[in-house]
């Protein structure tokens, strides 16, 4: 290393290995910054999509229209879909645990409230009358 053509190539290398190291740093992490956005995204359509599942289901008990029962089951098929989305998108068990929880949590609470969704359909109003309960006895 005694001439100054061996210096300023040696220097080269340096200098392109460290740009090659940086892009590779700004790759990187502009995939992790994506992937976050991703997820965060993902969590907030999840919430967004129950509180409609309450919404749809709130709405057809009052006004018994049958295009609230359908917005109902559809978005409780996209909840489904949504959450198993997000648990490929995560990496670690427990989040995945949690995902697979919450997805069980779901399915008991759609299946519980199935019976009245039934019993809204077949009665629809009628519930709402007074004399409905000594109808039924």
């Amino acid at each position: 290393m005694s001439t100054i053509k061996s210096k300023l190539t040696l220097l080269l290398i340096v200098l392109l290995v460290g740009f090659g190291i940086l892009g590779y740093e700004i790759l990187k992490e502009s995939h992790d910054a994506k992937m976050a956005a991703t997820r965060l995204v993902t969590i907030a359509t999840i919430e967004k999509l129950t509180l409609e599942l309450r919404i749809e289901q709130r709405n057809y008990q009052v006004h018994f229209q049958a295009k609230n029962l359908e917005k109902y089951e559809k978005i409780y098929q996209d909840l489904l879909i949504d959450l198993d989305e997000l648990k490929a998108m995560l990496l670690s068990k427990s989040n995945h645990d949690r995902i697979d929880a919450l997805k069980k949590l779901l399915q008991e609470w759609h299946a519980i409230n199935a019976p009245r969704m039934v019993l809204y359909t077949k009665y629809g109003t009628k519930l709402y009358d007074e004399n409905f309960a000594q109808k039924l006895s």
